[in-house]
Protein backbone atom coordinates (compact mmCIF):
# COMPACT_ATOMS: atom_id res chain seq x y z
CA UNK A 1 0.00 0.00 0.00
CA UNK A 2 1.45 3.36 -0.54
CA UNK A 3 0.59 6.48 0.91
CA UNK A 4 -1.79 7.90 -1.64
CA UNK A 5 -3.74 4.87 -1.45
CA UNK A 6 -4.09 5.38 2.71
CA UNK A 7 -4.60 8.59 1.81
CA UNK A 8 -7.13 7.63 -0.66
CA UNK A 9 -8.79 5.00 1.97
CA UNK A 10 -8.88 7.27 4.63
CA UNK A 11 -10.34 10.65 3.13
CA UNK A 12 -12.81 12.52 5.14
CA UNK A 13 -13.45 15.65 3.39
CA UNK A 14 -16.99 14.25 0.99
CA UNK A 15 -18.49 13.57 4.10
CA UNK A 16 -20.57 15.97 6.22
CA UNK A 17 -19.37 18.44 8.87
CA UNK A 18 -20.16 15.94 11.92
CA UNK A 19 -18.78 12.75 10.33
CA UNK A 20 -15.54 14.78 9.07
CA UNK A 21 -14.88 15.65 12.58
CA UNK A 22 -14.44 11.61 13.76
CA UNK A 23 -12.99 10.82 10.78
CA UNK A 24 -10.24 13.28 10.16
CA UNK A 25 -8.16 11.77 13.31
CA UNK A 26 -8.58 8.70 11.89
CA UNK A 27 -6.44 9.72 8.58
CA UNK A 28 -3.90 11.45 10.50
CA UNK A 29 -3.16 7.93 12.41
CA UNK A 30 -2.99 6.38 9.27
CA UNK A 31 -0.83 9.09 7.74
CA UNK A 32 1.19 8.61 10.61
CA UNK A 33 1.43 4.57 10.56
CA UNK A 34 2.55 5.08 6.71
CA UNK A 35 5.54 6.96 7.83
CA UNK A 36 6.25 5.58 11.00
CA UNK A 37 6.13 1.78 10.07
CA UNK A 38 9.06 1.09 7.95
CA UNK A 39 8.71 -0.62 4.47
CA UNK A 40 10.16 -3.52 5.36
CA UNK A 41 7.05 -4.29 8.10
CA UNK A 42 4.67 -3.86 5.31
CA UNK A 43 2.38 -6.64 6.76
CA UNK A 44 2.24 -5.30 10.18
CA UNK A 45 1.80 -2.46 8.36
CA UNK A 46 -1.05 -3.30 6.33
CA UNK A 47 -2.54 -5.06 8.95
CA UNK A 48 -2.28 -1.73 11.37
CA UNK A 49 -3.92 0.13 8.61
CA UNK A 50 -6.78 -2.01 7.80
CA UNK A 51 -7.92 -2.55 11.36
CA UNK A 52 -7.70 1.52 11.63
CA UNK A 53 -9.88 1.91 8.92
CA UNK A 54 -12.33 -0.87 10.45
CA UNK A 55 -12.42 1.15 13.52
CA UNK A 56 -12.96 4.87 11.72
CA UNK A 57 -15.76 3.34 9.57
CA UNK A 58 -17.23 1.60 12.97
CA UNK A 59 -16.76 4.97 14.15
CA UNK A 60 -18.44 6.99 11.80
CA UNK A 61 -21.34 4.52 11.76
CA UNK A 62 -22.11 5.10 15.20
CA UNK A 63 -22.49 9.07 14.88
CA UNK A 64 -24.16 8.71 11.26
CA UNK A 65 -27.13 6.68 13.18
CA UNK A 66 -27.16 8.67 16.21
Amino acid sequence: MTLKETEVLFQYQHLPPQLQAVSEPFHRIAVSFFRTIPDAQGAYRTKALNDLWQAKNWAVAAVAQS
